[in-house]
């Protein structure tokens, strides 16, 4: 695998990571390390922020988990610390980041439409039923192993929903792709959505499209109000059934028991904060990520990012994280950017606060590659000082 890479500019290794960091779900995930391998020799502005974080966060998981250690968990994770922290802090003049969101953008496409697809054997009795099974493992069909090559529970999908709406905001001529594909994408990524009845998922888009909304000129807002519209109308007009079941099973899951505790996710919270606070030899090292859940006997994940980094890795873990977001801001803020420029990440962000972040560790993929749409206005700033507009 690594003599047929060697053959790749570090360009086009970058493109081709971007587009792994988002199928991941499809291939195996031992494809990172290659490509990780190839990308270290071939970059030619190394950081040692690049690589220090990862060594540190990596020891950290060694240190934790040696109680329960399995080298082949171990190892698989590291693909994924190394990769974020890589392409997190990539910084070459020789990479188009419009062609990174471009590849981002082909991989959610591919992920999510396969996954749909292989979904909707019946797509109206699974959005009549909304089981737990059904969003558990979206993808499956009856009969088959779980483990079979493009699953994803609703989190997953939703998440990669998520980002894919905050790519289509930032328009069609900054991911440089055709009109149609920016309007089959709108389409993608609002049907999957609400195909996972992920609510966190209709709170994220709501607030991505009232923020683009609010941002954009007075011509652009007519233009969203009549698409809009033009799409609400043809939905409703030619597949009634289903886009009723869909928003009713969303609306519902706001209106069950489970909502005041945001289904169930504050009593999370306080199961793991408990555990911190009367564990004082966790506070400084944390848990780890692989075994954090066996550790704490908790009845399930965390479901939240930042209470996750907090618990697998302590304080010392959780400092590292915040010193390497607080770097990335400072190094790629840019004060003349679109708010557009912000969404991919804002949306990834704001999700993953329901969700896990280190552990499934594809869920830390989609927020570096929606990075790459900041980084885009800072590399076109550092080269043309004149603010950019499309």
């Amino acid at each position: 695998m690594v003599i047929p890479l060697s053959y790749l500019s570090y360009s086009t290794l970058v493109y081709y990571m971007c587009f792994i960091c988002v199928t991941i779900k499809g291939v195996n995930s031992f494809i990172l390390l290659p490509v990780y391998i190839m990308l270290v020799i071939k970059c030619d502005k190394k950081n040692p922020i690049q690589f220090i974080p990862a060594v540190l966060i990596l020891l950290l998981e060694l240190f934790d988990s040696l109680t329960f250690l399995d080298l082949k968990y171990y190892i698989n994770y590291s693909f994924f610390i190394l990769t974020f922290f890589f392409l997190l802090f990539e910084n070459s003049n020789k990479v188009d980041y419009s062609k990174c969101l471009k590849y981002v953008l082909y991989g959610l496409l591919l992920t999510i439409t396969i996954t749909c697809i292989r979904t909707l054997e019946d797509p109206y009795a699974l959005m009549a039923e909304g089981t737990a099974n059904y969003r558990k493992a979206m993808g499956t069909v009856e009969g088959q192993d779980i483990t079979t090559h493009f699953i994803l529970n609703a989190n997953e999908l939703a998440l990669y929903s998520a980002l894919l709406i905050g790519l289509v905001a930032c328009g069609h001529k900054r991911l440089e792709v055709s009109k149609y594909v920016h309007i089959a994408s709108t389409i993608i990524a609002i049907f999957s959505g609400l195909l996972t009845q992920s609510r966190t998922w209709l709170l994220v888009s709501l607030s991505v499209l009232i923020i683009h909304f609010l941002a954009s000129q007075f011509k652009r807002k007519i233009t969203l109000l009549l698409a809009s519209t033009l799409l609400i109308f043809t939905t409703f007009f030619f597949y009634e059934e289903f886009a009723s079941n869909s928003l009713n099973n969303i609306i519902g899951r706001f209106e069950r028991d489970n909502v005041e505790s945001a289904g169930g996710r504050t009593d999370l919270f306080k199961i793991y904060n408990d555990f911190m606070l009367d564990h004082p030899e966790y506070q400084l090292t944390g848990t780890g990520a692989i075994y954090y859940k066996q550790v704490v006997k908790a009845p399930n994940s965390i479901h939240n990012s930042t209470q996750q980094i907090y618990v697998s890795y302590g304080i010392i873990g959780f400092l590292i994280y915040i010193y390497a977001s607080l770097l990335f801001l400072k190094k790629y803020r840019y004060t003349k950017a679109r708010v557009d420029d912000y969404l991919p990440l804002f949306a990834t962000f704001a999700f993953s606060q329901s969700i896990q972040f280190l552990m499934p560790s594809n869920a830390m993929l989609p927020i570096v590659v929606a990075s790459f749409a900041l980084r885009r206005q800072y590399a076109i700033a550092t080269i043309n000082p004149e603010p950019y507009t499309s």
